[in-house]
């Protein structure tokens, strides 16, 4: 009888410790970005009607003016859930907000060239679908205010990081992802080609992916911005359009064979001074930069609250090779 009772015993034991392991790890995110835990989280998005707004990239969505749009591609090699950047654009101020999306060693693979628009196409495209061209300053001709304004295209999804087909990268040249950039920040000044702060951080990243250092199962979870919602953050408006005075990205790394997370941020201000510097001049924790933003954005909030508070309270320089 007691030899029965040790063995029932040691049965639930083993029953109770195996239910514990596969709770504290089945709700762990995916390489593509998706959320899904037990672990608290207090501040993760829960009105949406896109289930994209549970992934991690994605900051808080503020709701209101402001539209949530989610660009797709049918191609699940590149992502699971099919899913190329997220925009958050305020149609009320008429500007992109920030732009989210991720990151691998599979979906950053070029297999493509860049687009170009056929002729009689914009180069630059209105997003119709998503968006009423109220939603957008025009020009009286119908092209886009950032033309002629004397500033750049700056793209926050870089089409360099999106050359895994045609349809990801033609995406990336919506209006929606555009913020006007002064040439010798954005990197295409004729006297200093392909060099800026701008480039210089998305070429950093994409390097970065590709390093011994980044795991073939690793996520970058990258945002990306301008700052539109504080008049003293606003450079100018020219054509209407709001050029923001600073640019900023925030960034969380997933070793996914450790499950190990990091996390850093980049504050730029936006002048026509070219500078050529390393970002880590500009590196900053998420902490220090939602402060910058007047804690209008909350990054991440769909990670746990645990992981979150963790990757956002330093800039993790020595994680990411600096």
């Amino acid at each position: 009888m007691n030899l029965m009772r040790n063995i029932n015993l040691k049965s639930f034991l083993y029953l109770s410790l195996m239910f514990l392991s596969l709770t504290a790890c089945g709700g762990d995110d995916d390489e593509n970005g998706n959320g899904g835990t037990s672990e608290r989280n207090d501040n993760k998005n829960t009105a949406y009607t896109d289930n994209a707004a549970t992934r991690i990239e994605v900051p808080h969505l503020q709701g209101g003016n402001s539209k949530f749009i989610v660009y797709r591609t049918s191609n699940k090699a590149f992502d699971k859930d099919g899913v190329n950047y997220c925009v958050e654009w305020d149609r009320k101020l008429k500007a992109n907000r920030w732009t989210c999306y991720i990151m691998t060693s599979s979906n950053s693979k070029k297999n493509v060239s860049r687009w170009y628009a056929d002729k009689g196409e914009l180069q630059y495209p209105f997003d119709t679908s998503n968006l009423s061209m109220s939603d957008y300053y025009t020009k009286s001709n119908g092209e886009d205010c950032i033309y002629g304004s004397g500033f750049d295209h700056g793209h926050l999804c870089p089409s360099n990081d999106r050359l895994y087909s045609s349809d990801v990268n033609k995406q990336t040249f919506y209006l929606t992802n555009m913020q006007p950039q002064y040439k010798e920040f954005n990197g295409s000044s004729s006297e200093h080609k392909y060099k800026g702060l701008w480039i210089n951080m998305e070429n950093w990243i994409y390097n970065f992916v590709q390093s011994n250092r980044f795991g073939s199962t690793d996520t970058l979870f990258i945002c990306k911005g301008g700052t539109i919602d504080n008049e003293s953050q606003i450079l100018m408006r020219k054509n209407n359009i709001i050029v923001p005075k600073y640019f900023y990205a925030a960034i969380v790394w997933k070793r996914s064979n450790m499950n190990i997370y990091s996390g850093i941020a980049f504050w730029y201000e936006h002048t026509k001074v070219f500078h050529d510097d390393s970002p880590k001049a500009y590196a900053i924790s998420i902490n220090e930069l939602e402060k910058k933003l007047g804690n209008k954005i909350d990054f991440f909030c769909n990670l746990p609250d645990k992981i979150e508070s963790s990757v956002e309270k330093t800039a993790a320089t020595i994680d990411f090779g600096f």
